[in-house]
């Protein structure tokens, strides 16, 4: 599972660059849209999983 994190720690850090990018520069309607909503989805994902992984961690220590 300790493969895992890495991966998801990239996807955090590519979600929020692009939640940047969308936000501080000047694109067409649909890319703005569609960079905010890929970087929303990654964030939101790698988040929660990095979530549950500490709190399998968390278990499996106990």
């Amino acid at each position: 599972m300790v493969k895992n994190v890495p991966f998801l720690m990239a996807m955090l850090i590519v979600g929020s660059g692009a939640f940047v990018i969308s936000l501080t520069t000047e694109l067409p309607q649909f890319a703005k849209w569609l960079l905010l909503l890929v970087a929303v989805v990654l964030s939101i994902w790698s988040a929660v999983a990095l979530i549950i992984h500490a709190g399998i961690q968390r278990l499996n220590d106990n």
